[in-house]
This record gives structure tokens, C-alpha cells and sequence, in this order.
């Protein structure tokens, strides 16, 4: 079996597991449908890591919170303030975004008692353990 198609299985268990569980929007953000598409072997944001969480989460707020803040700023409105430092409020921004995203995705792991995405299974039956 391929790594690509080991992935997808595994990917689709985490997917079931979070359906059984009522967990939705959460599961996979249209992002990550994006990312897969594109080939990345990204876990379902729930089954990722927290420092990756961070990451991924911090550039989906980058991708908004940046270009605002730069429109804004050399449009005048807010006066005084150099792009360099414009820049810098954005990326602390984003990383709250990022921060904040990672904690809100560890506590619905919690809350749920999700496993670990290495306690799912990668076979043609794609079980959990539990």
C-alpha cells in the first residue's frame, strides 16, 4: 500500500471517528480539504499536533490579518504608523490566531476523549482503538 493511499485510509478513520462524535465543521476545515488536494499529508486539524496546530492555524489568520492591516495602514488610517511595524502587529496577531486556534482544537480533543492519530488505524478496515 502507498504511502499516499495509507494516509487517505487513515485520514477517512479520524474523519468517521469525529462523525460518530458529532464533531462537524471542526473535523476539516475547507482548508485542509485544500491542502489534501494539493498532496499534503496534513492530519485532520483535531489528530495534529499542537505546535503544528499553531503553525497552520497562525498562517489561516496571517492570510486575512495581514493584507487587512497593510490596506489599511498605507491607506492613512492609521496615521503615524510605520509598515514595519504594521507588519509586526499582523504577525502577533496571527500568532495569537494560531495560539488560540491550537488551544480551542486541544480542548475539543479533550472534551471529546478523542484518540491519538496514532492509535488510528491504517488497514482496509481503518478501526480505532480503544
Amino acid at each position: 500500500m502507498s504511502d499516499w493511499h495509507t494516509f487517505i485510509t487513515k485520514r477517512d478513520a479520524a474523519l468517521r471517528v469525529l462523525a460518530d462524535k458529532g464533531i462537524r465543521w471542526r473535523a476539516a476545515p475547507p482548508i485542509y480539504w485544500v491542502y489534501w488536494a494539493c498532496g499534503f499529508r496534513i492530519p485532520p486539524p483535531l489528530f495534529a499536533g499542537f505546535v503544528s496546530n499553531i503553525f497552520y492555524q497562525g498562517m489561516i489568520a496571517a492570510t486575512f490579518v495581514v493584507p487587512g492591516l497593510l490596506y489599511i495602514g498605507w491607506n492613512g488610517a492609521l496615521m503615524g504608523a510605520s509598515p514595519p511595524l504594521i507588519v509586526l502587529v499582523a504577525l502577533a496577531i496571527s500568532a495569537l490566531g494560531g495560539l488560540l486556534g491550537a488551544v480551542e482544537f486541544r480542548y475539543i480533543v479533550r472534551k471529546h476523549k478523542l484518540p491519538a492519530w496514532s492509535d488510528l488505524r491504517n488497514d482496509a478496515e481503518a478501526q480505532v482503538f480503544e
